[in-house]
């Protein structure tokens, strides 16, 4: 399902994402790992890594907050599937909406081969 495929990770530099970022890496040969987050530390820090280093190519970091629709509508330029691990609690329901409708937007691609 990741093979070939841009992906982007919302909350990828937090614990989970960075273990999931690495799996679909190792793994799953994607084309493109985009990493939204709004911790720049982190994401600096993740520039830092070993994983960084090996897989360089693939790697995209996007500054951003998930509660500005048009960042994050902008995030999904070109994506082919976005993995959701932000935490939702503060989210708003249009929010969530829109990430709803770009997932399954993606899914269906991906799915029906287009």
């Amino acid at each position: 399902m990741f093979k070939g495929n841009t992906i982007l990770v919302t909350g990828g530099t937090g614990s989970f994402g960075k273990k999931f970022i690495s799996i679909i890496l190792k793994e799953h040969n994607p084309k493109k790992v985009i990493i939204f987050s709004r911790d720049e530390l982190k994401q600096s820090e993740m520039r830092k890594s070993e994983l960084y280093n090996k897989y360089k190519k693939k790697l995209r970091f996007f500054i951003g907050d998930i509660r500005d629709y048009d960042r994050l509508n902008t995030s999904f330029e070109n994506v082919d599937i976005v993995v959701q691990l932000t935490w939702w609690s503060f989210l708003s329901h249009t929010v969530i909406a829109a990430m709803v409708c770009w997932n399954f937007r993606a899914v269906s691609r991906i799915t029906k081969g287009t």
